[in-house]
C-alpha cells in the first residue's frame, strides 16, 4: 500500500528545493515526523495514551432503580 502525506499547507509551496526535495526531508527527519510524534501508526503509542492531565475521579456507581 502506498503511503498517504498530507500537507499542511493552504497554498502551493514555494519552488525552494529546500520544501520540495523528500530525500532532504527524510535525512532531517522532518518527512512522518508529525506522524511520529502524535503516535500514528503500527508499533507507536498513540499520544492520547501518554497525555498527561488532571487525576480524574472515580467513576460514580451506575444507577440500577
Amino acid at each position: 500500500m502506498d503511503a498517504l502525506y498530507v500537507s499542511p499547507m493552504t497554498r502551493p509551496l514555494p519552488q525552494d528545493p529546500a520544501v520540495r526535495d523528500e530525500a532532504e526531508l527524510v535525512g532531517r527527519g522532518l518527512l512522518g515526523s508529525y506522524r511520529r510524534e502524535i503516535g500514528w501508526g503500527e508499533g507507536r503509542t498513540p499520544g492520547a495514551l501518554r497525555a498527561v492531565g488532571p487525576a480524574l475521579a472515580p467513576a460514580a456507581p451506575p444507577i440500577t432503580s
